[in-house]
């Protein structure tokens, strides 16, 4: 059966280009697309892609930003059909994902993301609320 990987959320950090969560399609009908966890770089300088920690909750159509050369933090997002409010912060030092406690005031997906301020500010804009509504 065929398989296709899709990242839908790209950050650069460091030279890396990281790939995070998205879904895994089957090509199949009637076969849902699975929600990924995945999280993987590309080394410019040494042209290859290696596997990075997985995020604790899977997610495709989410909001990421890298902040403070060594964050990035991924928003909401969906996971299966069910939109979610979860954020999560991977430090690229340590090779770990953390859940914050803090969530968004609502789900939300497919949102733009940004930093400002020197990224002591995260601006979200736009999206898809848990009721499909932009």
């Amino acid at each position: 059966m065929n398989h296709r990987r899709y990242a839908h959320i790209c950050v650069i950090l460091n030279s890396y280009i990281y790939a995070i969560g998205g879904f895994d399609s089957k090509d199949a009908d009637g076969v849902p697309p699975s929600t990924l966890d995945s999280c993987e770089k590309f080394g410019l300088h040494e042209n290859k892609w290696t596997t990075s920690c997985a995020m604790n909750e899977a997610r495709a159509f989410h909001g990421a930003v890298a902040a403070s050369e060594q964050y990035i933090y991924a928003f909401g997002g969906f996971h299966d059909y069910e939109v979610l409010s979860t954020i999560e912060k991977f430090d690229s030092v340590l090779d770990n994902w953390l859940t914050l406690y803090v969530k968004l005031p609502n789900p939300l997906a497919k949102m733009g993301c940004v930093t400002i301020d020197n990224s002591r500010t995260i601006l979200i804009a736009g999206g898809m609320d848990g009721t499909y509504t932009r």
